[in-house]
């Protein structure tokens, strides 16, 4: 005797399928401004959930590095040390950071702002995306003392 049940188990879940909307994978509500403003995300975020992020302008801290074929924001400063590019993401300037900025700040915990992309992952492939600095500056941020 033949049973069936295999066959219509199958049958109704394409039906609740197509009933619900589809199959597809709906990515969920990038946390923060949706509407092209900066969002503020941690370096663990970024490399955990890149696509979450690709192609927003993200403002994360961290670790910078300056060097040839290693411009990269790390998690940490064990990270920067050691070279971990499994908890960074590569840098790209244009013209709008100096390079003497760059230069001053390497080797220091940073703020970036800049556009995430998930699909460049900088040199030979290592990092978890890539971010195109639109601003630099030092972290955390201390507003300028006024004396008494």
């Amino acid at each position: 005797m033949t049973t069936y049940r295999p066959i219509a188990v199958a049958l109704s879940l394409v039906a609740a399928c197509v009933l619900l909307g589809g199959c597809k994978e709906e990515k969920p509500p990038l946390p923060g401004p949706v509407d092209g403003a900066v969002v503020t995300v941690s370096m663990v975020n970024l490399i955990a959930t890149p696509g979450l992020y690709h192609d927003r302008t993200v403002r994360t801290a961290g670790v910078m590095r300056i060097e040839f074929e290693a411009n990269a924001i790390y998690l940490h400063q064990e990270d920067h040390d050691r070279r971990v590019a499994s908890n960074a993401i590569w840098l790209e300037f244009g013209t709008e950071v100096p390079i003497d900025q760059q230069r001053e700040l390497s080797g220091q915990y940073v703020a970036v702002e800049g556009l995430f992309d998930d699909r460049r992952r900088g040199h030979m492939g290592k990092y978890a995306g890539t971010i195109h600095v639109k601003l630099l500056a030092r972290w955390p941020i201390t507003p300028t003392s006024t004396s008494d």
